[in-house]
């Protein structure tokens, strides 16, 4: 609860900066899109350089996301969050900045800028801005959550039409036999496009990082007590002691790094998001690259990015609104049953459709093992239908493949 009108909008700014910063970090989206130009450009100067190499790309900047997640939270403790955020913004967007000399060079010193660098920046501040907006809304978490996470996914479509626009305004069309861009003048243009990407980047995360505002917290032996919370509890009459005084305000105790490292659902929990991740690494970095082997038409393949940019960020807020009322479980189950239903599909498109639905099923079958209060009691008697689901649908997946093999053969 607001203790104020001024603390409200206090945590409307904040929410709008961390959206803003996230909606920044959501360049990485853009790896489909600009995976295509920086191969044709890489390849015009005679550097072996495929595809598949794109995967690799969009591994590392994932693999340094995740280094550098739980390293932002460390410096969080020792120093303040605007220092921390900072830091961030300046390496992410500074790398794209610096990929306009690394293109130059070869693959992997793009690596380094265009990979290492921008994980690890958006990386420090990606789960702090998540934290902290969250804080301001405690009663309304899972929508704030997600409108922040929603931000990140809307990344494509903000960056996509800027770097389409600039390096191809005439829409040329990809070669009919190699399916990269060999136009000169085309080429010529990818290298700046980096330095207007980062301009961009780094006007928005200025503007975001202005708005930011901690909400003031005090510590009271490992326990965090919001400053309204804390007001409130001052109002307590004196005649209650100090235990009682202290549940009234207090919530649960925060794990500290190594108590959720002894915890099952810490390694149930980084399963599942490994899973889902395994899809998402091969669609976020080959989309372009497949649809460019049925259709030449660079402006459509980027409407067709945005689109699915949008898809993915309003079904964020979606599914972030349903968590403050439903269990995942709940949600996850029904996503989970219409994965399992297989299309009609033939070939790698059916392989590729059936092994990503697979891996997210699988992510929901960990999750199956976590508690969720949310979760009635009644329904956790259908625990052993969802199980029996799993195990139809993993049978159904052999024979999928099978019969995907034969039809490839």
């Amino acid at each position: 609860m607001f203790r104020s009108q001024n603390e409200f909008v206090s945590g409307l700014l904040n929410l709008a900066g961390c959206m803003i910063i996230q909606l920044a970090y959501g360049y990485y989206y853009t790896i489909g899109n600009m995976g295509t130009y920086i191969t044709a450009y890489l390849s015009h100067n005679n550097k072996t350089v495929t595809q598949n190499d794109m995967v690799v790309l969009t591994s590392v900047i994932i693999s340094f996301e995740a280094l550098a997640m739980p390293l932002g939270g460390l410096l969080h403790r020792r120093f303040p969050l605007r220092a921390v955020i900072a830091v961030s913004c300046i390496l992410h967007s500074g790398s794209v900045a610096l990929t306009y000399f690394s293109i130059n060079c070869n693959f992997t010193a793009v690596v380094v800028t265009y990979g290492v660098m921008q994980g690890f920046g958006f990386g420090l501040g990606y789960a702090l801005l998540i934290s902290i907006a969250a804080s301001w809304f405690p009663n309304r978490r899972s929508l704030v959550v997600g409108l922040v996470v929603g931000a990140f996914a809307a990344g494509s479509f903000v960056f996509t039409p800027i770097q389409t626009a600039y390096i191809n305004p005439w829409n040329m069309q990809a070669d009919n036999v190699t399916r990269t861009f060999k136009d000169p003048m085309l080429l010529h243009r990818i290298p700046s496009a980096f330095l207007i990407s980062a301009a961009v980047l780094a006007g928005m995360e200025v503007i975001g990082f202005l708005l930011l505002c901690e909400k003031h917290v005090y510590e009271i032996t490992g326990f965090s007590v919001s400053e309204s919370t804390w007001s409130e509890a001052n109002e307590v009459p004196s005649k209650m002691n100090n235990e009682c005084a202290e549940n009234a305000v207090m919530s649960n105790k925060e794990m500290t790094p190594l108590e959720a490292l002894q915890t099952a659902d810490f390694y149930i929990l980084w399963a599942s998001v490994c899973c889902v991740l395994v899809p998402q690494t091969m669609l976020s970095s080959l989309s372009k690259f497949f649809g460019l082997e049925y259709i030449r038409d660079d402006s459509f393949l980027a409407g067709i990015t945005m689109a699915s940019s949008v898809c993915n960020a309003v079904g964020r807020v979606i599914w972030g609104l349903l968590g403050d009322y439903l269990s995942f479980k709940i949600v996850g189950g029904i996503l989970a049953a219409v994965l399992t239903r297989v299309p009609q599909l033939h070939g790698q498109t059916f392989t590729q459709f059936i092994i990503g639905g697979m891996f997210c099923c699988a992510a929901f079958v960990l999750c199956l093992w976590l508690k969720d209060p949310k979760y009635p009691n009644r329904l956790k008697k259908l625990d052993v239908f969802f199980w029996f689901r799993e195990y139809i649908s993993i049978r159904c997946f052999h024979w999928s493949l099978g019969r995907c093999f034969r039809q490839c053969s």
